[in-house]
């Protein structure tokens, strides 16, 4: 009874495993869409007649946005590693660890381009909205950089915590 059970929980956890990882090829889509779509749109916001006056602000703008994308892009694709090997039942390896960490670094820099962006909009368009979602996301990457940071702390304990069973057996 106890085997069956054991199975079950290991087939519902590759389940789980597939569907998450369908789930970030969805979101690594979505995030390549985005930032297709914020080169042709800000092209197209730079020729309208009412935006002329910060038309210089495209590219530094554009290239602060891409570099938020990119930023985000690396942990989702670090993520098919990570799920591998909970797929494979090695969750609590020093790898895994490795991957943790650079994901919460990611994170951790994602507020450097929040930062600049809300710094530079603020000197040319004094009170925009863009400082406000610039804030918002520097909040939401600090807050997820500490999460990836909390659960690199949680698989390494487990992982020293495995090899000293391991030791002991």
């Amino acid at each position: 009874m106890d085997h069956n059970s054991s199975r079950k929980n290991e087939r519902s956890l590759r389940f789980k495993v597939i569907v998450i990882m369908l789930g970030m090829l969805v979101v690594i889509a979505i995030t390549l869409a985005v930032g297709v779509f914020l080169i042709n749109f800000s092209g197209e916001l730079a020729a309208r007649e009412s935006y002329q006056d910060i038309a210089f602000m495209r590219y530094p703008v554009l290239i602060i946005c891409e570099s938020v994308i990119v930023l985000f892009l690396v942990p989702c694709a670090l993520s098919f590693p990570l799920l591998a090997r909970i797929y494979r039942g090695k969750s609590f390896t020093l790898s895994s660890v490795r991957l943790l960490r650079v994901m919460s670094i990611c994170f951790f820099l994602m507020i450097l381009p929040f930062l600049a962006l809300e710094i530079y909009t603020e000197q040319f368009i004094g009170g925009s909205i863009i400082n406000l979602y610039c804030f918002l996301g520097m909040g939401i990457a600090f807050i997820v950089a500490n999460l990836f940071g909390l659960f690199t702390t949680l698989i390494e304990r487990a992982s020293e915590f495995e090899q000293e069973i391991n030791l002991t057996i």
